[in-house]
């Protein structure tokens, strides 16, 4: 996956978060920027990457999308360190290890935002419902392509 289909789809997914923000949608849905992130690491034909580019795209959503700058630095970061320094790749890992992880990171994100923000109860909500959420997300994208990933490996 290029650069430019990354800034692309960034670009979309920026959209895409604010048109849910402005809807009232947004504590109900995954989280789009953790499924966008977790794809690349899935679905990407060449390599993850690097730790800058996940603190950059954390930034940038901090920026645009809450009033302090790290929920989403530190989530980011953390997933940055984890695919570029991990023994396995992420399609190595079984499912259950891949949902424990996207579970973890989800809850991190979410009790960060919520700590962040904690008058707003759309906030408490997503802390509980967007974990169940981005995981089921994964869940999907499993399904549909553990195919292919067996052909690969």
């Amino acid at each position: 996956m290029t650069d430019i289909v990354r800034v692309l789809i960034f670009c979309i997914s920026v959209i895409l978060n604010y048109i849910l923000i402005n809807s009232g949608f947004w504590h109900l849905m995954p989280d789009i920027f953790i499924c966008i992130v977790i794809s690349y690491a899935a679905l990407s034909p060449v390599k993850v990457p690097s730790i800058n580019y996940f603190v950059l795209f954390g930034f940038i959503v901090d920026i645009l999308f809450l009033n302090s700058t790290m929920p989403y630095i530190l989530t980011f970061l953390f997933m940055g360190l984890y695919f570029n320094f991990s023994q396995r790749w992420w399609i190595q890992l079984s499912l259950l290890e891949q949902i424990l992880l996207i579970f973890l990171i989800s809850v991190t994100l979410n009790s960060l935002i919520f700590f962040f923000h904690s008058s707003s109860e759309i906030v408490y909500i997503r802390l509980l419902l967007n974990p169940i959420l981005n995981s089921l997300v994964w869940i999907l994208i499993f399904i549909l392509y553990r195919k292919t990933w067996l052909k690969n490996i």
